[in-house]
């Protein structure tokens, strides 16, 4: 068990042509015997040396649309920084000790929220307090900070920012969180918060009502807890011993769980995934040394074992680029869309040149489409796949 016992648009103006190259017997056009590949939307991020720079792109386009995120945010980072990247948004959370910042963008509608010193933290006086970290989603920002009054033990609190009515609530943790470790998970007004409780050097799960600034429940857990992650209103915990739980939010009660043989989680923590029914996508690390370090594969919680990616397919993929292309490449970050077993994942040419793009493949690592891009991206994620007509 993991529970303790007691608990049951500013478009930058370069817009180069590109060549996509479908490689022969695995085009996009795929022949009448087979399902035609869906085209995929994706929007891809790179850090250049003076801007971060947004790239919007369909497989069926010759080329992105380029947006200047540095440009529309004015971004202007304190000293510690987050940055969180999701299918609907991408946002930059900056603190340093009483100072704030944030910019969020929409995806969507392209509609971006920047805003300082959260809540007025930096003028508060009477207290000695300090911002640890900063979340947030389209509706809230949420600051976790540390108070040390006088003569008393430290306190790990929240200073919860309402977007839409720009009202502030403060939220007591009703355990000392051990400092620098408390990290989040949205699901539209519910947070859950993770963090080790400083007495008993426990992980801990709060669950807190954003619109009320109250607690909801805690979840106090034992050394078995690895990580959690949320299926619409279900909480899953995954244990140590491969294991996992399933919390409803909603009614705050336990349902069952099962087996998870040799799944692919390393760190302790929360995390944000995609889910088709039981298959849910995770990172495959490879044994180092290698010139890869990890892939996508999609994980059966139901039948306890991989359904697609649980061996290695980037070999065979960058075998069969260089075949057909002559370059060896090297390959980044990716996505992948569970349903559909489509994955597009960020590469740059092997010789030492700023050279790269995105390839399109799948779980067995044929190479579906390469596109070439004018920046190479460094992270990227999957807005949407459009089913073509037959």
């Amino acid at each position: 068990m993991i529970l303790l016992p007691a608990m049951k648009k500013t478009v930058v103006a370069i817009l180069l042509p590109l060549a996509l190259f479908v490689f022969p017997g695995c085009s996009t056009d795929a022949p009448s015997s087979e399902s035609p590949v869906p085209v995929v939307a994706f929007t891809a991020f790179a850090n250049t040396s003076e801007e971060i720079v947004q790239l919007d792109m369909r497989t069926d386009e010759d080329q992105p649309v380029l947006v200047s995120v540095s440009g529309e945010f004015n971004l202007q980072f304190l000293q510690d920084a987050r940055n969180q990247i999701d299918t609907a948004s991408i946002a930059y959370y900056t603190w340093d000790n009483r100072q704030s910042r944030v910019y969020y963008k929409d995806l969507e509608t392209g509609d971006v929220f920047a805003e300082s010193d959260i809540c007025g933290f930096s003028g508060e006086t009477g207290n000695d307090q300090s911002i640890r970290t900063v979340w947030g989603n389209r509706d809230y920002v949420v600051a976790a900070y540390s108070r040390f009054p006088a003569g008393s033990p430290e306190e790990a609190r929240l200073r919860i920012f309402n977007r839409n009515t720009a009202e502030c609530r403060d939220l007591r943790l009703t355990q000392t969180a051990i400092s620098g470790q408390i990290n989040m998970l949205f699901r539209e007004g519910m947070l859950i918060a993770y963090y080790t409780n400083a007495d008993t050097d426990l992980p801990v799960l709060t669950l807190i009502d954003l619109e009320d600034g109250a607690v909801v429940t805690n979840l106090d857990l034992t050394g078995n807890f690895l990580a959690a992650t949320l299926r619409g209103e279900e909480l899953l915990l995954f244990g140590r011993d491969e294991t996992y739980e399933v919390f409803l939010t909603g009614s705050q009660t336990f349902t069952s769980g099962g087996n998870t043989p040799n799944i692919p989680l390393l760190s302790p923590g929360l995390f944000q995934t995609r889910f088709s029914g039981e298959v849910l996508l995770l990172s495959l690390i490879y044994q180092q040394p290698s010139l890869f370090f990890s892939q996508p594969a999609l994980y059966d919680l139901g039948g306890g074992n991989f359904s697609s990616g649980g061996t290695p397919f980037l070999p065979v993929l960058q075998e069969r680029i260089e075949l057909e292309t002559g370059n060896r490449v090297l390959f980044g970050n990716f996505d992948a869309d569970p349903s559909t077993g489509l994955v597009v994942i960020t590469y740059v040419i092997g010789d030492g040149s700023p050279e790269g793009g995105v390839v399109l493949t799948d779980f067995t690592g044929k190479p579906l489409q390469i596109i070439p891009l004018p920046i190479v991206p460094e992270r990227l994620v999957i807005r949407e796949i459009i089913q073509r007509g037959r």
